[in-house]
């Protein structure tokens, strides 16, 4: 199956950006083409422009697309899988850094029909763990999901962003009757991201986020972020059908 990479870029640093797409070329033999997604990081277009201009020049990168404001990462993505062709849609955040052999250890889950998310570490039996095996919701840093299910669904769900999106996602999937599953060690590093520096201001779409305000809302729905030490919600589903 074709693969296509998209990544979302926000304040990240070149260095960084490099480093994530040197991971890619490690793993080019199961990559069919390489898509970035730019936030415009609001606090500094001068940076922003930096990263264009960078992108710009790399050859590795099929083609990218630069936002005006901080769109988050579910309109994100929802970008990015209307511009990328393959069937599997592997979505890394420019922090992720891929290890040799990585992609196909997070291809190989989808030989089973019935997956349709895979991720390098997630939520089971709502504990945070990276053990292989079948779970309620995978980390967003570093995913592969099936295009045409992800595009059926109707992209992420944007009221959530720009935290909790993955975990909404995977509770959508499991509806649809797809799994979410663990890859086994899978090789990489990522970077903290903005959803571990809790005291930092976002701006997003134009205006400062209200981090009180946004986490009412999302407990509301009775999500949280297990990676930040907080219970997820179980999402009770069959997972003993999926057999692998």
């Amino acid at each position: 199956m074709k693969t296509s990479v998209m990544v979302t870029a926000w304040n990240e640093s070149i260095l960084l950006l490099e480093k994530c797409l040197a991971g890619i070329e490690k793993n080019k033999e199961l990559v069919g083409e390489v898509v970035f997604v730019i936030n415009s990081y609001e606090a500094d277009l001068s940076h922003t422009k930096n990263l264009v201009e960078f992108i710009n020049n790399r050859k590795d990168v099929t083609r990218f697309v630069v936002v005006s404001q901080n769109i988050g990462i579910a309109r994100a993505w929802n970008i990015g899988a209307q511009l990328c062709e393959g069937e599997l849609l592997m979505i890394l955040n420019g922090d992720f850094i891929l290890g040799s052999g990585a992609v196909s250890k997070l291809l190989k889950p989808f030989e089973n029909e019935t997956i349709g998310i895979v991720g390098i570490g997630g939520v089971r039996d709502g504990r945070k763990t990276d053990e292989e095996g079948l779970c309620d919701n995978v980390h967003g840093s570093g995913i592969v999901i099936r295009r045409s299910v992800f595009i059926k669904l109707g992209g992420s769900d944007e009221a959530f962003s720009p935290i909790c999106d993955e975990v909404e996602l995977c509770s959508r999937l499991w509806k649809q009757g797809y799994g979410s599953y663990i890859a086994p060690a899978v090789p990489h590093f990522h970077s903290p991201g903005i959803s571990r520096r809790i005291h930092e201001d976002i701006l997003y779409m134009g205006r400062k986020i209200d981090r009180a305000q946004m986490e009412k809302n999302n407990s509301e729905y009775k999500l949280s972020l297990p990676w930040l030490g907080r219970l997820s919600y179980k999402i009770k589903n069959p997972i003993s059908k999926y057999k692998l």
